[in-house]
C-alpha cells in the first residue's frame, strides 16, 4: 500500500465523534470522491417520520469535509465556511442514506465540494455544495495560509464568561450602540476589525 493511500485511509478512519453519533460509514475514499452512508433512525428523524433536514445537511458536511482533508497540504486543516442544499426527496426511517462528494473547485485557500445523498431505491433526494476553508491551526488559533491571509485584525480577549465588542471611535458618540456582550468560553479570543483596516 503507498503512503498516500495509507494516508487517505487514516483519514477516513479519524472520523469526529458527531459523525460516530449520526451513524455515518465511510465506504471508499479517493482525492476526487468521498463515498459514505448513514442509516435513518428514529433519532435522526423529523415529527413527519423522515430524515431531518439537519442530518441530511450534516451526514453531508462530514463527508464533503472529509474529502477536503484527503486534499489538504501537510500541516493545514479546514472548515466550512458555506453550505447550501436543495432538498428533493424525503428519506424514510429504516431506509439509508447514501452521499457521493465530488470536487467542484480544488484552489489552495478553497475547495468546493458537491455531494449527492440518495435514498436506498437510488434516487436523489438531496445536493449540498459547500465551500471549505484551507487553513493553518496553530497556537489555538485558525490561521489562513500566509499565501492567502486576510488583512490583520486585532484581537480582543476578554474575561471569562463575557466578551465586549468596542464601539467604533469613527462613528460620533451621540449615534454609538452600546457594547456588545456576549458569553463566551474563558480565554477564546474575539476578532474585531477594526474600522479602516482592509
Amino acid at each position: 500500500m503507498t503512503d498516500a493511500r495509507e494516508r487517505m485511509e487514516d483519514i477516513a478512519m479519524d472520523q469526529p465523534p458527531f459523525s460516530v453519533l449520526l451513524g455515518i460509514r465511510i465506504l471508499s475514499v479517493s482525492p476526487d470522491e468521498v463515498v459514505a452512508e448513514m442509516p435513518v433512525t428514529l433519532d435522526l428523524s423529523n415529527r413527519n417520520g423522515v430524515l431531518h433536514g439537519g442530518a441530511i445537511m450534516s451526514f453531508a458536511d462530514n463527508v464533503g469535509g472529509t474529502a477536503t482533508m484527503m486534499n489538504l497540504p501537510e500541516g493545514t486543516t479546514t472548515t466550512t465556511v458555506e453550505s447550501k442544499t436543495n432538498f428533493l426527496r424525503p428519506i424514510r426511517i429504516g431506509d439509508t442514506a447514501r452521499a457521493t462528494s465530488i470536487p467542484l473547485h480544488k484552489g489552495r485557500t478553497m475547495m468546493v465540494w458537491q455531494t449527492s445523498i440518495t435514498r436506498g431505491d437510488g434516487k436523489l433526494a438531496a445536493v449540498v455544495t459547500q465551500t471549505q476553508l484551507v487553513m493553518v491551526w496553530e497556537e489555538g488559533r485558525a490561521k489562513r495560509p500566509a499565501s492567502a491571509r486576510l488583512p490583520a485584525c486585532r484581537a480582543y480577549s476578554a474575561g471569562p464568561t463575557s466578551r465586549t465588542t468596542p464601539a467604533s471611535p469613527s462613528i460620533p458618540p451621540s449615534s454609538r450602540s452600546p457594547a456588545v456582550t456576549a458569553p463566551t468560553p474563558a480565554g477564546v479570543p474575539v476578532m474585531i476589525r477594526s474600522p479602516g483596516e482592509r
